[in-house]
């Protein structure tokens, strides 16, 4: 089975603890091949797009659901925050995270397109590559394996829009590869 490719579009923080409207996440350990980071729970709307080179055309409801078609009329601040997951049958899906203050009671969207759910809190590892480097998915999963670390059969690819944040004063993060820990794994003594 192919695994599933989660693309995640973030403006995080440089210090390891996001702030404001980031998805917030603790660096566990840092080692030379990755970071094991803890990211918290949070709430995505998403829609599920036709093919893993999409259209930008498809992404037009969830932006809708942003500009008050959703099931209070209202207009939502939009996070920044982008996850888009690819199967191996093609099929892929594109979420945008929801403000934290929707958390607990989110708007429905009117389009039935358009869906929301709810990610638990997940360990992942992270390491820095180029954006759509799949040889560089290949070399991180080999280093892992090497490395005995259980990971499930999905992986990451983790970009930012390079864009300065006027909130926090800083370029974002950068590209990254994630693996989400599947148990198990103890930080190595530093």
């Amino acid at each position: 089975m192919l695994p599933v490719l989660l693309l995640v579009a973030s403006l995080v923080s440089v210090e390891g603890l996001s702030k404001g409207p980031c998805w917030r996440y603790d660096v566990l350990c840092t080692t030379a091949d990755y970071q094991f980071r803890r990211y918290n729970e949070s709430v995505w709307v998403g829609i599920h797009i036709s093919q893993v080179f999409f259209h930008g055309a498809e992404t037009i409801p969830l932006y809708r659901y942003f500009k008050q078609q959703n099931s209070e009329g209202m207009e939502i601040q939009w996070t920044g925050q982008v996850l888009v997951s690819f199967t191996e049958h093609g099929r892929a899906a594109i979420y945008f995270m929801l403000p934290q203050e929707l958390w607990d009671n989110p708007p429905t969207a009117t389009d039935p397109r358009v869906f929301v759910t709810r990610l638990p809190k997940m360990d992942v590892f992270a390491r820095k590559s180029r954006l759509f480097r799949f040889s560089d998915v290949g070399d991180f999963n080999r280093t892992l394996t090497a490395q005995n670390v259980h990971v499930n059969n999905s992986y990451f690819f983790v970009y930012s829009f390079f864009k300065k944040s006027v909130e926090f004063g800083h370029l974002s993060q950068g590209d990254e590869i994630w693996f989400v820990s599947t148990g198990g794994f103890y930080c190595p003594a530093q």
